[in-house]
């Protein structure tokens, strides 16, 4: 509801001052590598039969993290003020979704050479039936969906491997590493999109989905949104239809991987300062009910402050 809401009040690209990224080619190419997983890194992860005699619980505190709790609401009437955002701030207002325990540590599991894998996902339904998989199979009753800012998350991800605290057998150090795990039902509606143009083509990142002809105001500005969403972005095209009837009835969407617009927005380049995210309804919606019934579903600040 918030989502149609936005959209109908709103739609009819945004003028930032950005915060560079800190070392952008080390981070981007670290994001890169840790994006998207190998058929064979996914079985050995998500496979049911598989990864939950592989997951443990690191109790080190080392892994608490802090939330970033500005995320679109309705609280949030400033969110409509673009071009006062730099990129950090964008960042922020995009959920994505952790498993763990109840006091925000999360779970990992052991690769092949014995360093750990953490998760985080960009749709909160993948990471739902990650946990209700790993109750079924008897594994930490008390494990939960936590929610983070993207902000916080591409930290995570793009500071590569780094020490987790734990020891294998021989007293060495075990690395961790925090992959992306991309919305897959977006990823299949991306290969869906792409594979008109290119049948051999493959997505391979985090899809957006965005047309220029579609815009939104906020405040002086009108901004191109790119949806998380390819759902989200076909009701905001029949939406514009309405007020615009010479539109084609079928768009032509476009497909980028948010790294690269990311890499892309933070170079300064004016065009892709009129690009503006707008995450996916479901996961607004999910994250709006679990701050109603359960608001310890999300990162807990600690006194861990590498991130």
């Amino acid at each position: 509801m918030l989502f149609i809401n936005l959209l109908k009040s709103n739609l009819n690209n945004q003028g930032a001052n950005f915060l560079k990224i800190s070392n952008p080619k080390k981070k981007i190419q670290n994001i890169k590598k840790n994006v998207n997983f190998s058929r064979e890194d996914r079985f050995r992860v998500l496979n049911k039969k598989n990864l939950y005699k592989l997951l443990f619980l690191a109790l080190s505190p080392f892994f608490l993290f802090d939330f970033q709790n500005n995320f679109f609401s309705p609280r949030i009437t400033s969110a409509f003020k673009y071009s006062e955002k730099n990129l950090h701030q964008k960042m922020t207002q995009i959920p994505v979704f952790a498993v763990t325990n109840g006091t925000g540590q999360p779970y990992l599991a052991n690769t092949s050479n014995g360093d750990q894998i953490g998760l985080i996902f960009f749709s909160h339904e993948d990471a739902l039936e990650l946990l209700k998989n790993m109750k079924k199979n008897h594994q930490s009753l008390d494990a939960r969906i936590t929610i983070m800012g993207f902000d916080k998350a591409y930290k995570m991800v793009s500071s590569g491997n780094s020490s987790s605290g734990l020891k294998d057998n021989y007293g060495q150090d075990l690395k961790m590493i925090f992959k992306f795990y991309p919305d897959q039902k977006q990823i299949k509606n991306a290969n869906g999109i792409i594979n008109n143009i290119n049948i051999f083509s493959k997505f391979r990142g985090i899809p957006l989905f965005y047309n220029e002809s579609v815009k939104i105001n906020r405040g002086n500005d009108e901004i191109t949104p790119l949806f998380f969403s390819l759902e989200d972005f076909n009701y905001a095209w029949e939406l514009m239809k309405v007020r615009n009837p010479d539109q084609p009835v079928k768009p032509n969407i476009k497909v980028i991987d948010l790294i690269e617009m990311l890499s892309l927005i933070d170079s300064g380049n004016i065009e892709f300062s009129k690009f503006g995210f707008f995450p996916n309804s479901k996961s607004l919606e999910f994250l709006n009910k679990e701050r109603n019934t359960n608001p310890s579903s999300r990162m807990i600040a600690g006194f861990f402050q590498k991130y």
